[in-house]
């Protein structure tokens, strides 16, 4: 009797993993697999590396777009600080939200980890 209500905890710990992550999720517009001629994954880990360390100012947000010349698209990226005070972004962190909401929503997301509101979306048209 133990071993299935472990595998039951398992079910229902993913399960609620999924909807946390999923829960800012966008239901329409460009996927990610429709961004050619880049990498979703190194444009996030070029803003992640942009902005790390630095101290962000209570309500900043700081955007960047980036081209993906063959689609003739573009991935739009967005990170706020929501707290009252200044924080810090670590790159790690960065990384792993962004990645989340990547993985859990192909239509992109917005959605608050932490100190900061993540927004990331695969959109037509150029920077």
């Amino acid at each position: 009797m133990f071993i299935p209500k472990v595998k039951l905890v398992q079910a229902i710990l993913a399960f609620t993993t999924t909807l946390v992550a999923a829960n800012g999720c966008y239901d329409g517009g460009l996927v990610f697999s429709d961004l050619i001629g880049g990498s979703v994954d190194g444009d996030i880990n070029d803003f992640s590396n942009k902005y790390r360390g630095s101290a962000s100012p209570p309500n900043a947000v700081v955007t960047h777009c980036y081209p993906f010349p063959q689609s003739g698209n573009r991935l739009q990226m967005s990170l706020q600080n929501n707290q009252g005070s200044s924080q810090d972004l670590r790159y790690e962190d960065c990384t792993r939200y962004f990645g989340v909401e990547r993985t859990a929503c192909k239509h992109g997301s917005e959605q608050d980890h932490g100190s900061f509101h993540y927004y990331i979306y695969p959109n037509d048209g150029n920077c």
